[in-house]
Formats: C-alpha cells, sequence, structure tokens
C-alpha cells in the first residue's frame, strides 16, 4: 500500500497481486536484462555523438519506445494484465518493424524524417514485412500481429482472444484467468525486443559505430534463455496432446502417483536394511 498527500487529502493506493506463473515471473526477470541491454545501447549510441540524425534521432528514439513498451508488458503480465500485454506488443513490433525496415533499406531514411502526415506513419505494416529478405518470417510476423491486433481492438472475430467474456458458436464462455496467450505474448515480446536490438546494431554500424559489449550481452541473454523456451515449448506440446487425449493425461498421472509410491517403498526398504 502506497500513501499519497495531494492538497492536504491522504489517498491509500492498493498495489495489485502478482502473478503465481512461475513462467511469466522468469519471463520478467530476462524482461528486465533485456530493458538494461538496450539503455546501455542508447547510451552508447548518444555518447558517440556520429552522425545523430540517424544514430540517436532515429535508432535511439525508436529503442528508447521500445524498452518502455518491454517494460510495460512486463508490468502488465505480471498483474495478470494478460490481454493488455499484447495491446502494448502490437506497439512494440511496429517499432521493431521500423528499424528492421531501415536496417534493409538505409535510403529509406529519409521518408522518416521528412514524413508530415499525422495520421499515418512512413509506411504500412504489410508493405514493410513484404519487403524483409527473410521470406519465411513474413507469415509469422502477419500471424502474430494478426492475434495482437485482434486482442488490441476486441475484434469479434478473435473471441477469447479479445474478451474474457463473449458468446462463440458453442455458446457462452468465460475465462476468469485472462488470456492464456500470456507466455506466448511475452515470447514474442522477447523476440521481437532482441531483433530490434539487431537492427539496431545493424543501422548504427553502416555510420561507424561497433559496440561488442551489447552483442556479448545479447548473446548472454539469449544463451539463458534458450533452455528456459524448449521447456515452456514442451509444456505446450503435451497440454495440447492432453486436451485431445485425455486418457493420456490420466494415465500419465496415475504412473507419477505409482512411481512416487514406488520411491517412498524403496526408501523404507533403505531405512529397514
Amino acid at each position: 500500500m502506497k500513501k499519497v498527500e495531494i492538497e492536504n487529502h491522504k489517498y491509500h493506493f492498493n498495489d495489485l497481486p502478482f502473478t503465481e506463473n512461475k513462467e511469466v515471473l522468469e519471463y520478467v526477470i530476462y524482461f528486465q536484462e533485456l530493458y538494461q541491454i538496450i539503455r546501455n545501447l542508447i547510451g552508447l549510441i548518444v555518447n558517440k555523438n556520429t552522425e545523430v540524425r540517424t544514430t540517436v534521432g532515429f535508432v535511439g528514439g525508436l529503442l528508447d519506445r521500445i524498452s518502455e513498451s518491454i517494460m510495460a508488458i512486463s508490468y502488465l503480465s505480471s498483474k495478470r494484465f494478460n490481454r493488455d500485454s499484447a495491446v502494448v506488443l502490437v506497439n512494440l513490433i511496429e517499432l521493431r518493424t521500423d528499424l528492421k525496415y531501415i536496417s534493409e533499406k538505409p535510403k529509406e531514411i529519409e521518408k522518416w524524417f521528412k514524413h508530415e502526415k499525422k495520421n499515418y506513419k512512413p509506411w504500412g505494416f504489410s508493405f514493410q514485412i513484404n519487403s524483409f529478405e527473410d521470406k519465411q518470417l513474413i507469415e509469422i510476423d502477419k500471424t502474430i500481429y494478426e492475434i495482437c491486433s485482434m486482442a488490441k481492438h476486441g475484434n469479434p472475430v478473435g473471441k477469447d482472444i479479445g474478451f474474457n467474456l463473449g458468446i462463440s458458436e458453442e455458446g457462452l464462455f468465460y475465462n476468469g484467468n485472462g488470456d492464456s496467450r500470456i507466455t506466448d505474448y511475452l515470447q514474442w515480446a522477447y523476440f521481437y525486443g532482441v531483433d530490434a536490438i539487431e537492427s539496431g546494431l545493424k543501422i548504427v554500424q553502416e555510420h561507424g559505430l561497433e559496440f561488442p559489449t551489447i552483442q556479448k550481452d545479447l548473446k548472454n541473454l539469449e544463451m539463458k534463455t534458450k533452455s528456459f523456451t524448449v521447456k515452456i515449448l514442451e509444456r505446450k506440446i503435451w497440454d495440447y496432446v492432453y486436451q485431445e487425449n485425455p486418457k493420456i493425461k490420466e494415465l500419465d498421472e496415475k504412473l507419477e502417483k505409482l512411481t512416487r509410491e514406488k520411491e517412498k517403498i524403496e526408501k523404507k526398504i533403505k531405512h529397514l536394511s
């Protein structure tokens, strides 16, 4: 609880409880490290003060916003606002896409600085990703952006993507625990955050700036998250298997129970001998 005094009136603010989802909390830890890497990179870019217009004005500016999005997603997910994490993720994806686009087409930077329209950005999202060199990632980008956009805009087509409570073809649905896709959102946010850093590094390298410490820190963080990502993927696969084949889950639970009982018996025998 936090106490605040405003114009001689005292107010009490109760903080919301943290989620008990350990996967989410582990992501929060990694997001804090990712945030610090981005802030360090911004500091290095500003200190070099080379080609300020592009390196600081564009790369530094976008990375600054991305670092805010990273921490906003971290906080929202830790407080169980799962769907709102996807809302902020839309912004993160768009900012990363701007960086990636310029990293592959550096001459387009002039359109960014000369842009004067208030109701839309220099380039559309679809136009940008369709120009990317890695064609295999285009459909992935489109799908992720589509899912997060349905959450952001409350598109009825998305059903439980956009709402906890609503109507589908099967009837009324309600999910009191919030959007179950939270680990997907966090995994995507991590991927786009890393990709934004790599795109930013590529742009500043064109202006003679090299930051090996940032690359090293990023590599170390990716090594930490690799086994964690595999663990989540395995869990999701088994969730799907159990959903499609409930009897398999029942058998696995019985096997786990028998294994525990066997271990107890073995300990007793060992104690008696």
